[in-house]
């Protein structure tokens, strides 16, 4: 009976402690987030390959008594450049199995399938030409510097708009860009890029000076609620940003948002 009781207490204290943890869950304010209150996209992040697959539109098409479901799939565009790849049958191959007479090309099938190119990185070699008098020796001209928007820097304007875009368009963080092109054979460290990005910045302050002009001839707020764990305030207080922007009813031609 002692033995008996001891069990019980336990399990009695248990089921508060997860009482009291489900109430919590249900009715209280807690600074992490419950699993339905995560975004849906958060939520597909680790199943997205087998969630998509799922849905997949399929239409079924009779074939004599029977059915079977056909995969309906976007065609390739026609814009797409197209590398022909023909398939031919061995030259051993090429004879009738009845009566040995060689075959003649009736026709062809066709199928086409997306093929990706990897990235390469190559060097652009500068070479600025030099010009001086064979009489005088002197008065030499050189080609001028091809202007760049970060002078002396080794990265062509193609590599600075390639690494912007994938930071700030496809949220690909430097250190894994840093991977990449280390996968490319390339040494490019994460800090070297970073600061190509804060000199970027500095770069399109007027830019941005006259995206604010234009701001405030038509301002528009957009507020958004959101949620601040490093902060003065409770981390469960309601924190703010505010994103001026012009809409298309504003400026159909330049809609801006800063």
């Amino acid at each position: 009976m002692t033995k008996e009781l001891n069990d019980l207490t336990h399990r009695v204290s248990f089921l508060e402690e997860e009482n009291r943890w489900l109430k919590s869950q249900l009715f209280g304010r807690s600074s992490e987030k419950r699993p339905q209150d995560i975004a849906v996209e958060q939520q597909r992040l680790f199943n997205e390959a087998e969630g998509l697959a799922a849905n997949v539109v399929t239409e079924s098409v009779t074939i004599g008594a029977h059915q079977r479901k056909k995969t309906s799939t976007k065609k390739i565009p026609a814009g797409l450049p197209r590398v022909e790849v023909v398939h031919d049958l061995p030259e051993a191959e090429k004879f009738c199995t009845h009566d040995g007479i060689a075959l003649v090309r009736i026709g062809e099938e066709t199928s086409e399938q997306f093929h990706f190119i990897p990235a390469k990185m190559k060097v652009l070699k500068h070479i600025r030409l030099k010009y001086g008098c064979p009489c005088c020796r002197q008065g030499v001209k050189i080609a001028p510097v091809p202007a760049h928007i970060l002078p002396k820097s080794k990265a062509s304007p193609s590599l600075l708009a390639h690494i912007v875009t994938a930071k700030y368009v496809d949220a690909l963080p430097l250190h894994r860009q840093e991977a990449q092109f280390a996968r490319l054979g390339v040494d490019l460290p994460r800090a070297t890029m970073a600061s190509w990005m804060v000199k970027l910045g500095e770069c399109v302050v007027p830019i941005i000076n006259l995206m604010n002009e234009m701001l405030l001839e038509s301002p528009i707020m957009d507020e958004t609620r959101v949620q601040v764990l490093s902060s003065s305030k409770a981390p469960t207080a309601e924190h703010w940003i505010w994103g001026p922007s012009v809409g298309a009813a504003a400026s159909a031609d330049h809609p801006v948002r800063l």
